[in-house]
């Protein structure tokens, strides 16, 4: 079973939610989402994203329940007179919960960042993101607590109107460790705003996304990503 809202006010102002309940005779699943997109002005925007799903399997079953939400809060900038930077600083919390038998935990996290982008000539971009993560981990009966940073950059050449060429380095550093990556990504415009990108890396590469996900590039990777001019 399945509901949604969309309500706007406005031109500016956009929200919009979704519940969706799956149902079997080994679980029952609940997922939801939420987002609001703001436009304040015209260099100015705000926008809200949640995902919920929850897990319950049968009483007779040993999987227990899982819980995962993903909170995500920002607002971003772009300058509309040279169409020259642009730049977003985001939120985000996730929470990770599960009753398995095998898998007891309770983790959350909360990842500060923000993300900039500036094109000092038509052909060329370079990026930059920085961020901080706070981690609470309980497996078990154990506690983890620990905090990281990251640093990121890309620089980004068009070598044609339909391929690009970008350089990309990251370091990550927690009181454990501290973790270098970086690489090389063939980009290829396959429709309208959309690219598929190619990329070698070496060590350890993220980006904030990934970062987030506590993922890591090495090695080759297709990604798809949205560009807009």
């Amino acid at each position: 079973a399945t509901t949604g809202v969309f309500y706007s006010p406005n031109s500016s102002n956009k929200i919009s939610s979704k519940l969706e309940l799956r149902s079997s005779q080994l679980s029952d699943q609940w997922l939801s989402s939420v987002a609001y997109d703001g436009k304040f002005n015209e260099q100015w925007t705000g926008l809200m994203r949640n995902l919920y799903l929850h897990t319950r399997h049968a009483a007779t079953s040993s999987e227990g329940e899982q819980t995962q939400n993903r909170l995500q809060m920002g607002i971003a900038y772009r300058d509309t007179q040279t169409n020259r930077l642009s730049s977003l600083a985001r939120l985000e919390h996730r929470l990770d919960q599960s009753t398995r038998a095998n898998d007891l935990k309770n983790n959350h996290a909360l990842i500060a960042s923000l993300h900039l982008n500036y094109k000092p000539h038509r052909r060329l971009t370079l990026g930059g993101q920085v961020a901080a993560k706070s981690v609470k981990e309980q497996f078990d009966k154990v506690n983890i607590k620990w905090l990281g940073t990251l640093v990121a950059g890309k620089v980004s050449v068009d070598l044609t109107e339909k391929i690009d060429l970008s350089v990309l380095a990251s370091k990550s550093q927690s009181s454990a460790s501290s973790v270098n990556g970086y690489g090389a990504e063939l980009g290829f415009n396959v429709v309208k705003n959309v690219w598929l990108g190619a990329s070698y890396t070496v060590g350890k590469y993220s980006d904030v996304d990934l970062y987030s996900a506590n993922a890591s590039w090495s090695g080759w990777h297709l990604r798809f990503n949205m560009k807009f001019e």
